[in-house]
Order: C-alpha cells, then structure tokens, then sequence
C-alpha cells in the first residue's frame, strides 16, 4: 500500500495541537495557549509553504519540528524560562513521536484526532 503523501504545512494545525493539549495539562493560561498555538501554526504554515508533499509521517515530523521551533520563540517573548520552555517543548514532542506508534491513545485527544489525519489508511 503506497503511503499517504501530505505536504508538512497542511499537517502545523496538527503539530500545533500537541503543544495546545500539553499546555493545557499544565495548567497555562488559556490565552497564551491560544496565543502560542495559533502564532506557531502560522508562522510555520508560511515557513512551510513552499515544501513538497511527503508521505504524512514525514510531513507530520517536519510540520512539529518547525512548530516547536516558534512556539520556544513565541513562549521566551512571553517571559517564560528555559527550563518551562523545554519542559513544554518536551511533553509536546513526546506526544507527537506517538502518533505513528500503535499503543494506546485513549489518553489523549490530540494522539486519537493525528493519527486519524496522519494515518488515514489504518
């Protein structure tokens, strides 16, 4: 079976989505949430805009790594810490290296709504 192909900007909703869920666990204000999700998803749509469709895996990689990469910028503007700022970056990429895994995800709204994007053939 061929793999589904997808370019990564279409997928930064997606990616934006696990930094949201993970915030939200922490307890964040809902306002820089929304503020970080939406200005992350974005800014990498734009940086994104130009790159090829590859198969959804690799596209939902490329989209979270370019996320991440605003979303510390977006949370260092906002006064947040290094360490904060990791420990978000962290939880959220942990999250998205599960999306092409089969365990459980009944845990977590973003894994069952990516996987089901990313993974449309299972």
């Amino acid at each position: 079976m061929e793999p589904v192909m997808m370019s990564p900007a279409r997928l930064a909703q997606t990616a934006a989505a696990a930094f949201e869920e993970v915030m939200a666990a922490q307890g964040r204000p809902k306002a820089i949430i929304r503020h970080v999700a939406d200005t992350a998803r974005e800014r990498a749509e734009d940086a994104l805009a130009e790159q090829a469709e590859v198969p959804a895996a690799d596209a939902f990689c490329t989209a979270l790594n370019e996320v991440s990469r605003h979303v510390r910028v977006l949370l260092e503007e906002a006064g947040y810490l290094g360490g904060t700022v990791t420990m978000i970056r962290d939880a959220a990429h942990r999250l998205g290296n599960q999306v092409c895994g089969n365990g459980d995800a009944g845990h977590s709204g973003f894994l069952r709504e990516a996987r089901r994007v990313v993974r449309p053939e299972r």
